[in-house]
């Protein structure tokens, strides 16, 4: 007879209550298609977005250099908050290699990340590493199971993080508009002249299902437990005196985690708040304009800078982003945001600058959006502008496309050049309906002098685009 293997009861009521918690197996349905998800047999869901490895901003450094030299010019100190996915944290090494994981190597992700750090630090932005802190603080749950937004710990860390990164004179001069315009004055202030952070007061629970579970249950008819966070938050009565300024010194562009939410309710876990703001408010003692919007990270700053009202007193801006948008497949559009941004800097710093060449709308018609061909309708979504010889001392141009009526729509340029054509197609993405009447954008330096641009707005029943008395003109870039 064999000898029998006594196991202690209360490792097999562990044992039961494990199983009894495993997670439910995901179908075919979320697996296979659309939003291709995978589970680590353990809560925790990743989507195939957020597996991604190849994250580069190598070709992206001239632009970034310029971009942060601009803002500086302005009087606007920049700081990049580059958001690291849950995987790069999380990812178990057993699953590594496993099918249905879309090749996910979590150390190649982790790789793809740092490089995007050294390239920002490269190229003079000052910029926050979350990957290692986090990596080190992984032990206090820092994204939700079921979705990809990250949780209280790693946004404490993070504003932690901008507030150590801050040169000291930034800090001073937030700190000092906070006081100025505070009826507070110096009550805020401890016995040596240092103000203390008053931490927000984070209360009540708000349970919601997963961005990811809800697809998983859609799908598949399972449920995964619900996730929990915070119901509202607030700044004490201290803190909130500190925060009186009628223009905040500091703007914070970002994406769904940094969006603008005091209170938590609904059903939507994409308008949830996360608290990023707040914290931030706290660390730096000032107020923040929040101008952050679901996937708006770059098209958030286009909008604000596309308006010189918003340019004064602003001495800090708090760029955050998931890393996501620096995937390597995304090269041709960041240059294309980078020339945006140039351009539009270049004419806040140059608002009297006169054009060195204009163009009325010659051929116009409804081609399909870039494709270059027009008919000879009186208007539609299509226009061609010619230019003559343009005076040959020109370094740098940029364009500005001025619209009779604002549009949500965004446009796709084909530029034609002495020496190349450039498609430069000015999308802007995110979760808000914003409306623009002139678009502005760096002309690539390769394709020589433009001479010809075709500017295609996308066929829209509900938004026409009427071209018909828009214009286009040159700037010199400078």
């Amino acid at each position: 007879m064999r000898p029998v293997t006594l196991i202690p009861t209360a490792l097999l009521l562990a044992g039961l209550a494990q199983a009894q918690a495993a997670p439910p197996a995901l179908c075919d349905a979320v697996t296979q298609k659309s939003p291709f998800l995978m589970s680590d047999g353990q809560g925790r869901l990743y989507s195939q977005l957020t597996l991604g490895t190849s994250f580069s901003a190598a070709a992206l450094v001239p632009g970034l250099r310029e971009l942060q030299r601009r803002l500086q010019d302005l009087g606007t100190e920049l700081i990049a908050v580059p958001i690291p996915w849950s995987a790069m944290i999380y990812f178990p090494d057993r699953l590594i290699g496993a099918p249905g994981t879309f090749g996910y190597s979590p150390s190649a992700a982790r790789l793809g990340y740092s490089q995007v750090i050294g390239s920002f630090k490269q190229a003079g932005i000052n910029t926050v590493d979350l990957l290692t802190p986090f990596m080190a603080h992984r032990d206090q749950d820092l994204y939700f199971r079921t979705d990809h937004h990250w949780k209280l710990p790693a946004v404490e860390l993070a504003a932690r993080g901008v507030a150590d990164a801050l040169p000291q004179q930034v800090k001073q001069a937030l700190r000092g508009s906070a006081l100025g315009n505070s009826a507070l004055g110096g009550s805020a202030l401890g016995g040596s002249g240092a103000q203390r952070s008053v931490a927000p007061v984070f209360q009540g629970d708000f349970e919601f299902l997963g961005g990811f579970a809800g697809s998983v249950q859609r799908l598949c008819e399972v449920t995964f437990p619900p996730e929990k966070t915070f119901a509202t938050v607030d700044l004490p009565g201290a803190a909130q005196d500190l925060l009186g300024d009628d223009v905040p010194p500091a703007v914070l562009f970002g994406s769904s985690f940094s969006r603008s939410v005091t209170l938590n309710e609904g059903v939507n876990p994409y308008a949830l708040g996360y608290g990023f703001e707040q914290w931030l408010s706290s660390l730096l003692h000032t107020s923040i304009q929040n101008e952050s919007f679901s996937s708006g990270a770059q098209t958030s700053m286009l909008e604000f800078f596309g308006d010189r009202a918003n340019l004064p007193g602003r001495r800090l801006a708090v760029w955050e982003f998931p890393i996501y948008d620096f995937g390597s497949d995304r090269e041709q559009q960041n240059l294309t945001f980078l020339a945006q941004m140039i351009a539009k800097l270049s004419r806040l710093k140059y608002p009297d600058e006169p054009p060195v060449a204009t163009a009325q709308p010659g051929v116009m018609g409804t081609g399909a959006a870039g494709t270059g061909a027009a008919g000879t309708g009186a208007a539609g979504n299509e226009a061609v502008f010619a230019f003559g010889p343009l005076p040959s001392a020109q370094t740098g141009v940029y364009l500005r496309l001025k619209l009779e009526q604002q549009t949500s729509l965004s446009p796709v340029l084909r530029v034609q050049g002495t020496v190349g054509v450039a498609t430069l197609d000015l999308r802007r993405e995110g979760n808000k309906l914003i409306r623009a009447s002139e678009f502005l954008v760096r002309v690539p330096a390769g394709i020589g002098t433009p001479h010809q641009i075709t500017v295609t707005f996308p066929v829209s029943k509900d938004a026409p685009v009427v071209l018909k008395n828009s214009s286009l003109q040159l700037y010199p870039l400078k």
